[in-house]
């Protein structure tokens, strides 16, 4: 399954099959404790693509029962809610990432200390005010596509790993990127 499956409607078998597996779903959220109402949506599109899937690959069939395929995807579905409720954590609940902190961390991941927003008086890194806003104008303009992604990315709380994982580009091309990106910064700010 090393590429992505093209999502399209149901076939009549493929819906008869997902209803008369669905005890699966039911019972992976039971297992695990998860409540029905709460993580249902959370997993159900991915017990209804491992169906698909599953249907449509006799390699597969002949390889793995199906509920062990179901329940792999189920796994995956909840543990990417987490990370992308990790991520919002990250990036919410009054903490700020200034363009100074970005500056002088390492690599604009872990090592960049959250201020939080009660202490600060000028938000220096943030569109607040329309100098900020010319500012970020004038870096946008300076970076590439790709640059502009890994910003957006790191303003918006995604870690390192993440970001070059997402944009498929290697950890060196992100630092050198990233470098880059703090020369444009530091560059405009001068200015």
């Amino acid at each position: 399954m090393s590429k992505r499956h093209q999502v399209y409607p149901l076939t009549d078998d493929q819906i008869a099959f997902c209803e008369d597996n669905h005890n699966l779903v039911l019972s992976f959220l039971h297992k695990r404790g998860y409540s029905v109402d709460e993580f249902y949506t959370v997993v159900i599109l991915d017990y209804v693509r491992a169906c698909q899937i599953y249907l449509e690959r006799k390699d597969l069939q002949e390889k793995t029962p199906f509920p062990v395929v179901a329940h792999m995807n189920m796994k995956r579905a909840i543990s990417n809610h987490f990370v992308n409720e990790n991520r919002k954590c990250r990036k919410a609940e009054g903490k700020i990432i200034s363009i100074e902190q970005l500056l002088y961390s390492d690599d604009g991941d872990s090592s960049v200390r959250e201020i939080p927003s009660d202490e600060i008086d000028i938000l220096d890194g943030i569109v607040r005010d329309e100098e900020d806003k010319n500012l970020m104008e004038n870096i946008g303009v300076r970076l590439t596509n790709r640059q502009s992604e890994i910003l957006q990315a790191v303003l918006e709380g995604y870690k390192e790993r993440e970001i070059y994982k997402q944009l498929n580009i290697g950890r060196k091309t992100y630092k050198a990127e990233f470098e880059e990106i703090k020369n444009v910064i530091l560059n405009c700010m001068s200015a």
